[in-house]
């Protein structure tokens, strides 16, 4: 650049009629400054735009690792159940369950034997709840680390990680529970999520009236079972009626 400028000077003094070449070298000497400031611009915007696109990648990839790793782990309800709390719960119960496998007692589980009855007020809290689900896993979906919560409202909540086909999902649900007659309940799911993914309404519904339908059918089949009131208080599920003495195969 400052080689232009020095001829277009010496051209100046020894042929000042020819002037005007100085002007034909001066717009060469400023275009060339605009083209490199033209291209300092568009590689600071390329930069730019290349930290940018990391910045946004990398939180992409945030978001997609914690929404991952959200959706592997269950909501934790805070109550702990375990095989002791169900032996304590049937205790309460006051059923000799002698010889029987635990295992046995699952919803979808063929139907147990059982003879006597005898009038029984039961309390069942989260801990037993959550115990009884802890040590009877439903067949064909394997249940573990299952937990309740319940509410004053008459909801109650679920949190649990359900194996199927040697797939484990972390599901959570909320719904109700009430007497219908002596032997029959309704269990109502109002909200059902594959953690933070909530699932259509109607599996809702589905989820709803095979739990209503199998736990009926369990129901139904124990001799001496009277149900008069169900209800929720204070935390907890309370059971008023009669129960069999004994369950056998």
């Amino acid at each position: 650049m400052s080689d232009e400028v020095t001829v277009s000077t010496a051209t100046s003094i020894d042929q000042p009629t020819t002037s005007p070449q100085v002007q034909n070298v001066s717009p060469i000497s400023t275009s060339t400054q605009k083209s490199n400031s033209g291209m300092g611009c568009f590689l600071k915007g390329c930069i730019t735009m290349i930290v940018l696109g990391g910045i946004v990648l990398a939180g992409g990839s945030f978001f997609i690792y914690s929404a991952l790793k959200n959706i592997s782990t269950k909501q934790d309800l805070g109550v702990v159940g375990d095989e002791a709390g169900f032996e304590t719960f049937l205790d309460e119960i006051g059923m000799d369950v002698q010889g029987i496998n635990y295992e046995d007692f699952c919803l979808t589980c063929p139907h147990l034997n059982y003879e006597g009855s005898h009038e029984a007020t039961i309390t069942i809290s989260e801990q037993d709840a959550s115990s009884w689900f802890q040590t009877v896993n439903v067949s064909p979906i394997q249940l573990a680390e299952t937990q309740f919560n319940i509410n004053a409202d008459g909801s109650i909540e679920l949190s649990t990680y359900a194996t199927y086909q040697g797939t484990q999902y972390p599901i959570y649900g909320v719904g109700t529970l009430e007497r219908t007659g002596e032997q029959s309940i309704q269990v109502s799911v109002s909200e059902l999520e594959i953690r933070t993914l909530s699932l259509p309404a109607n599996v809702a519904t589905i989820a709803s009236e095979f739990l209503t339908e199998t736990a009926n059918s369990k129901l139904g089949a124990m001799t001496g079972l009277r149900i008069d009131d169900l209800r929720i208080e204070e935390g907890n599920v309370v059971f008023e009626g009669a129960v069999p003495d004994k369950a056998s195969y």
